[in-house]
């Protein structure tokens, strides 16, 4: 049985990704984290075949993460996932490093495991993250001002810490008007086609 890790701090991901694992891994044991600090430890006493790594961790940011995971694991399929569009420059080297890069919009979990599936067989895949899709503004009944705002931003797509940026508010706070969003409008909201 292949083990996987999956290193993203945003939990709504990390249980999606862990309840689909049967789908994109197939027979495999998943272990989860939001640190890379964890990530590593695990990384030091496991025999892992795939890492999803997203490119920003709270301790650790853009590429040095990816560095360390591949001196540890250097027969691992890693694969880049983000929300945010990384530089070229950053791109560009994840190459010489990462097996693929994914971006975490735009991606049904058929998509999803199809492009997993190719990277683990040897196919590499860099996707170039795509330009948010401006939607026109639309208020939803039911929702408060702010929660109508964060729902635009996140239709838009923004990241989780773009709209933390954006509106100045805490983490926290966003993922609770997230979560109130989801409560109000179902899961569906967030993963309808754009």
């Amino acid at each position: 049985m292949k083990q996987v890790l999956i290193i993203d701090d945003d939990s709504l991901i990390r249980e999606y990704l862990t309840k689909s694992g049967y789908n994109l891994f197939g027979d495999s044991e998943i272990f989860s984290t939001s640190t890379m600090q964890d990530a590593l430890t695990i990384a030091r006493t496991m025999e892992l075949k795939v890492i999803l790594l997203d490119l920003i961790l709270p301790d650790t940011r853009g590429l040095e993460g990816l560095d360390k995971l591949r001196s540890l694991c250097p027969d691992a399929c890693i694969i880049v996932i983000s929300g945010s569009a990384p530089p070229e420059n950053q791109i560009l080297e994840m190459k010489a490093k990462a097996d693929g890069f994914l971006s975490k919009s735009g991606h049904h979990l058929t998509e999803l495991a199809n492009a997993i599936r190719k990277i683990e067989n040897g196919y590499p895949i860099f996707e170039t993250p795509r330009e948010p899709v401006r939607v026109i503004t639309h208020s939803y009944s039911g929702l408060s001002p702010v929660e109508n705002q964060v729902l635009q931003m996140f239709l838009n797509g923004l990241s989780i810490r773009d709209v933390i940026k954006e509106t100045g508010k805490s983490e926290s706070y966003i993922k609770s008007i997230r979560r109130n969003i989801r409560e109000k409008l179902g899961d569906q909201i967030f993963s309808s086609p754009r």
